[in-house]
């Protein structure tokens, strides 16, 4: 949309609430057998991906966004060495995921291979040569499939798929049956993490809900959320522990453990935010 010559994309959050960003460029877009795709750069929070009209994540405030998905599960693991990533086309999942020294295998899963590939291309500063990483295996594929169909046990599930929206692509991703089958497939220490929408007040119905049905499936349960300001708000994630643990940490043991075991530094999530 144009206004005084300066392209407009607007960002319908809900019925009442809409982000308005200015746009310097499009950078790619298209549509695929799953979704419509955008990469824009945007005057503000800079290169983005936006999927059926949401943006997605931003170059100003991913790194927000993702650290804030990873890094509890990651370090409130003992020795996670097995990753598996569901959906995190842009690459920044991943990203934080082989930050960790002790990971032997990390296997990312995301149904749309033309979008990842055009976040390879065009978001260069998310995933900062992730995808060529020796330890990981890309996967273009349906991620519950590849689930039903792997023996292996991971010690960490994350879920980096887009919001449970009907008729979506990811809406059976976010079913107690769903879950079921995550936790079938985690070792007996292993943890999942989800992302779960909006936190804010006048979203805060689908995020609930998420919680409430990983709550029929795990021992341990823990909402968390992070302000990320090209979305206009907070964001939930859900961690979920296959065994019962307290996730409640001292803020110079979580820092000492960010030292230990992870590569270079964090820009948002540490002992204190936490």
């Amino acid at each position: 949309m144009r206004d005084q010559n300066v392209l407009w994309f607007y960002d319908h959050v809900n019925p009442g609430q809409i982000n308005n960003h200015a746009v310097k460029a499009v950078l790619g877009g298209g549509s695929t057998p799953f979704q419509h795709y955008l990469v824009v750069d945007l005057a503000v929070h800079g290169r983005a991906l936006v999927l059926d009209t949401r943006i997605q994540c931003t170059q100003a405030d991913e790194f927000i966004y993702h650290e804030a998905l990873v890094q509890p599960a990651m370090l409130l693991h003992r020795n996670p060495k097995k990753v598996l990533v569901l959906g995190g086309g842009e690459g920044a999942t991943i990203r934080e995921v082989l930050r960790h020294r002790g990971v032997e295998r990390c296997v990312m899963v995301d149904l749309d291979g033309e979008v990842v590939d055009a976040c390879e291309k065009w978001l260069p500063t998310f995933h900062q040569g992730a995808f060529d990483h020796p330890k990981l295996e890309l996967v273009i594929g349906d991620g519950l499939e590849y689930l039903a169909d792997t023996d292996e046990r991971w010690d960490v599930i994350i879920s980096d798929i887009t919001e449970p929206v009907e008729e979506g692509p990811a809406v059976d991703l976010f079913t107690k049956e769903f879950f079921e089958m995550v936790r079938s497939r985690l070792s007996d220490d292993g943890n999942l993490v989800v992302q779960g929408g909006f936190t804010m007040i006048s979203e805060l119905d689908v995020f609930t809900s998420v919680v409430r049905t990983i709550e029929e499936v795990f021992e341990t349960v823990c909402p968390l959320h992070a302000p990320i300001p090209a979305f206009g708000g907070t964001w939930g994630f859900v961690l979920a522990g296959k065994r019962k643990f307290d996730w409640r940490v001292d803020p110079a043991t979580l820092d000492d453990w960010i030292k230990d075991r992870v590569d270079g530094e964090l820009r948002f999530y540490d002992g204190l935010s936490h």
